[in-house]
């Protein structure tokens, strides 16, 4: 790998590879997968929510269907503490996701297997 295929974290200073880098607000500011997760951990900290609203049925934000607050998944940084999306149109986006980016899915999946695999073999 050469000095053009490297570049400086700009939170942290390291020398990492611009494929392992990552856009933190916009293209010019590059982050390491370290500080981006710290910044991403200390803003969900920060943006959960102590007081939620009771609700007993929510309008989902993808359907339009005015749903009973069962049929939402669960989110500590809404007011409502539910997600937007009913869990019906959740799991379609994420099954759409998936489909659309299959290599990450099955990487993924591969990665999981052996470290499961790993894990019960080590106990």
């Amino acid at each position: 790998m050469n000095q053009e295929d490297m570049k400086h974290c700009n939170n942290c200073g390291k020398l990492i590879s611009i494929n392992d880098l990552y856009n933190y607000k916009s293209k010019d500011v590059l982050w390491c997968e370290t500080c981006a997760n710290n910044q991403y951990n200390n803003w969900k900290a920060q943006n959960v929510i102590e007081e939620t609203i009771e609700i007993k049925e929510k309008r989902c934000s993808i359907c339009k269907h005015v749903k009973p607050a069962k049929e939402f998944y669960k989110d500590r940084t809404s007011r409502t503490g539910l997600q937007s999306c009913c869990k019906n149109c959740s799991n379609k986006k994420v099954m759409m996701w998936r489909k659309q980016n299959i290599k990450h899915t099955r990487e993924y999946a591969k990665n999981w297997q052996r470290v499961k695999r790993q894990s019960t073999a080590s106990t």
